[in-house]
């Protein structure tokens, strides 16, 4: 083994992520990793690289959510397989304790942040809400109600639905179809594919596509961008809360549409690969983030328990 200074490791494993060999986003969390390690009190060399290093990490961001300890940890494991590979490093303190691991279990649930996820009766009077509203005619009313069904129904995350185009729609064959774009990139590979359209969306976006007026699915006011931005109020994020606000369910977000597909699924009859081919995420562990565990979505399986009683 002959290890080299962090600070030389840093410089040369950043260089093989730069853009365009990988998504800016990607670059900054490779970077975010390797800095906080170096952050580590006595961290100088690549030999510091060890399963007691690891767990002062996590010690030192307790407070960071699992998935995104998670997430952290496998892009130093990856950076840890190099080192190893380079012989600036004996052996990665991931072969004893994989990124998923380093965080208890039994810990998971106290650790998550207050619940996203809404229940299926305050998602139906948001769609309701908004089929009220664009029923009144005007054009960001109708664009409005595509975007939440199209959140609502294919479960897309935010960016993925505001860089639709309208070719994406095939509505004969209801396929959706999430793409890279020239000013945009899904966030991972697996990420970018072809959905199934719900008859209800189905029915919304063929009274919307003939009025949207653009190549994109949902663009700004002059047309010609996606309607990822605008004045306070007018935003994406704005208008949905606004939306929840006037259906009586306040603080509604973007990826609670998302998060209560994933809390909903299991009530609705969705198996594991189900809802990971719909969601499109890497892997099932990814979907327990999304699982909010909400008690009433079990409430109907717990009344099927039956037991043949004398009396």
């Amino acid at each position: 083994m002959r290890p080299i200074p962090w600070d030389t490791f840093t410089v040369r494993y950043l260089s093989l992520y730069l853009p365009p060999m990988r998504e800016p986003a990607t670059y900054r969390q490779v970077r975010q990793i390797l800095r906080e390690f170096g952050e580590l009190p006595g961290f100088r060399t690549t030999a510091a690289l060890t399963e007691e290093a690891v767990a002062a990490w996590v010690a030192r961001h307790k407070d960071r959510s699992p998935a995104r300890v998670a997430s952290l940890l496998r892009c130093m494991a990856t950076a840890a397989k190099f080192a190893v590979g380079k012989g600036f490093l004996g052996s990665s303190p991931f072969e004893f304790r994989p990124p998923g691991q380093w965080v208890r279990s039994d810990k998971k649930q106290s650790a998550r942040s207050a619940p996203t996820h809404r229940g299926s009766d305050e998602i139906a009077r948001v769609l309701d809400q908004a089929d009220a509203e664009a029923a009144m005619g005007s054009w960001e009313a109708g664009r409005l109600q595509a975007l939440v069904y199209v959140y609502a129904y294919a479960g897309l995350r935010k960016m993925e639905a505001l860089h639709l185009e309208a070719h994406n729609v095939d509505l004969e064959r209801r396929v959706l179809t999430v793409e890279p774009k020239e000013c945009w990139h899904p966030k991972t590979v697996k990420s970018a594919a072809k959905l199934p359209i719900a008859p209800p969306l189905r029915d919304v976006l063929r009274l919307w596509l003939p009025r949207c007026g653009s190549n994109w699915l949902f663009p700004g006011k002059r047309l010609k961008t996606p309607w990822t931005s605008g004045a306070p109020g007018t935003k994406p994020l704005d208008q949905v809360k606004e939306l929840g606000k006037r259906a009586g369910v306040d603080n509604l977000t973007i990826l609670a549409f998302r998060k209560t597909i994933g809390t909903h699924a299991k009530s609705w009859g969705f198996s594991q690969l189900e809802l990971k081919a719909l969601l499109r995420h890497t892997n099932v562990r990814t979907q327990d983030w999304y699982d909010e565990e909400d008690v009433e979505v079990l409430r109907p399986a717990a009344d099927k328990v039956a037991f043949r009683r004398s009396s």
